[in-house]
């Protein structure tokens, strides 16, 4: 009989259930200890209360990673089990990492003497990014978390 949690390599603990695996604790590159070690990738993960290990200065809510290998190579949506709070927080790391910002203010870096006409179009380059691959449509938070 297969162990019912298994503590993974890097760190969190994949735990075997009825609706299916949850992992908890989200260490970077876990990914890779599921798939070395022939389990189902996750689609349920919790993400723990403390998110950051100051003393190693290591990420335990690395969510990324998982949400985008679910969604863009086996097509599935994950559920983070979390607070309301860290949900707010998430989905706004999100919007930025995934779709980018909703507005871009140009820095100073651009020379004065550059023509405004002249600026690229971030806007125009971010939104070529932010079309759903499968449907083509407008990509959206809520299709991947």
């Amino acid at each position: 009989r297969k162990a019912h949690v298994i503590h993974l390599t890097r760190g969190g603990y994949y735990v075997r259930t009825r609706l299916g695996p949850i992992q908890v604790g989200m260490p970077p590159e876990t990914i890779k200890d599921s798939l070395s070690q022939g389990l189902t990738l996750p689609t349920n993960f919790v993400i723990p209360s403390e998110r950051f290990d100051m003393e190693n200065g290591l990420n335990l809510a690395e969510f990324e990673f998982p949400a985008y290998y679910n969604f863009f190579i086996l097509r599935k949506k994950i559920n983070l089990i979390t607070t309301k709070e860290i949900a707010a927080s998430i989905r706004e790391i999100f919007q930025e990492t995934l779709l980018g910002p909703e507005k871009i203010e140009f820095p100073k870096r651009f020379s004065e003497k550059c023509p405004k006409e002249a600026y690229p179009d971030l806007m125009k380059e971010l939104s070529f990014f932010r079309i759903n691959p499968f449907t083509r449509e407008t990509l959206q938070i809520d299709q991947i978390l």
